[in-house]
């Protein structure tokens, strides 16, 4: 199969492209924006713009490997914008995998999990709120209404759920540049209590990324939804605990966290700066993945997460990559913990302004909205 990978080098991405090569009868070409090399013959890296539809044209329209047998799109795209790009990958491939989020939907009712035929929360809200898309879920809700609308229907919808991987570690509702930087520096990270018992659900990124790959070419996959999250839950007091006793042999730091009561209480000192899914993050979410083994394969096997977890987080450290906290939450969380950060780890100085007005909780909503968004 001829194979092109948009957005191929990240948490899922990354990984799928190696799969994908693997099997030397397909010939992987993957969109990055910066020059790379492989030493596979059918591994194939084209420098471009995913975002200039221009570029991404011309790429599908090279007559040099004929119609893609399959395009994997994991971009995230304006919402006005979409159309053209959706037309154009249906229009020139047999078949186009397109990313979604799991974290669309609504929370099952009591003794049920989360189905490819659960409601999502955009169903839920007024119409002034369903084109809210500054929040995540419903822009993606959004995107995948563009995509359902389309008279062609040789899409696949995956529907990921929380993935990790070397580069990408959650804790609650902070992703890893916000609470590995805290735990790096021996700050305390602000956690909610009302947290620690919700059943969620969280998948290693390669094995994400095997799933995918068993619908790379598969016609049962044609116009169909198909989540993509392991069939193992996790408390996240039970996330919290594998990290504490990770951390210390990684990189020789404890963690310490700072507990308050609830996570709307986080939520509305940090609301003008992001929308943390709340709904996702903090309810229920277990998956009944049937769906996935019988159009992929019944081989689609997940495993508990703390040894692949442990491996990320030693590959992360040993990388020497730095990590930088959002200036908003770490002034939030520097106030409630009573300490503070250098300047020198706070970018830009929309951000050294933002970090002040949090950290001494000089707040007026509408001003910060437009620092931040500006």
């Amino acid at each position: 199969m001829d194979i092109l990978v948009i957005g191929g080098t990240g948490v899922m991405g990354a990984p799928l492209v190696e799969i994908l090569s693997e099997d030397t009868s397909n010939n992987v070409y993957v969109i990055s924006r910066h020059k790379k090399s492989s030493k596979k013959n059918n591994l194939h890296y084209i420098v471009a713009d995913a975002f200039d539809i221009d570029s991404m044209r011309r790429i599908l329209l090279d007559k040099s490997h004929g119609k893609f047998d399959s395009v994997v799109d994991f971009m995230v795209y304006k919402v006005d914008s979409y159309k053209e790009f959706l037309d154009m990958y249906l229009a020139n491939s047999k078949q186009y995998i397109v990313l979604s989020t799991a974290c669309v939907y609504q929370e099952p009712t009591p003794g049920d999990k989360i189905t490819e035929e659960t409601p999502r929360l955009i169903d839920l809200y007024s119409e002034e709120k369903r084109n809210d898309n500054h929040s995540y879920h419903i822009m993606k809700s959004n995107l995948d209404n563009i995509v359902f609308a389309s008279h062609n229907k040789n899409y696949t919808m995956v529907r990921p759920h929380i993935t990790f991987n070397t580069d990408k570690h959650l804790m609650v509702l902070w992703h890893k540049e916000m609470w590995l930087y805290r735990a790096l520096h021996d700050k305390e990270i602000v956690l909610p209590k009302d947290a620690l018992d919700c059943v969620q659900t969280v998948t290693y990124g390669g094995e994400a990324a095997y799933a995918i790959s068993k619908l790379v070419g598969n016609s049962q996959a044609m116009g169909e939804v198909i989540n993509i999250a392991s069939d193992i839950t996790i408390t996240w007091r039970e996330y919290i605990d594998m990290v504490a006793d990770i951390l210390p042999r990684v990189c020789g730091k404890e963690l310490k966290i700072k507990w308050v009561e609830t996570a709307k209480e986080i939520s509305d000192a940090v609301s003008a700066a992001d929308d943390f899914n709340m709904k996702d993050h903090l309810v229920r979410r277990e998956f009944d993945i049937r769906k996935l083994r019988n159009i992929g394969g019944e081989d689609i096997v997940f495993t508990p997460i703390k040894s692949n977890l442990e491996k990320c987080l030693k590959d992360f450290i040993a990388s020497g990559k730095s990590v930088q906290a959002n200036a908003i939450i770490n002034g939030y969380m520097d106030r409630v913990t009573h300490s503070k950060s250098s300047f020198k780890d706070v970018p830009g100085k929309k951000g050294k302004l933002l970090y002040l007005m949090y950290r001494y909780n000089i707040i007026v909503p509408q001003f910060v909205r437009w620092i931040y968004y500006w």
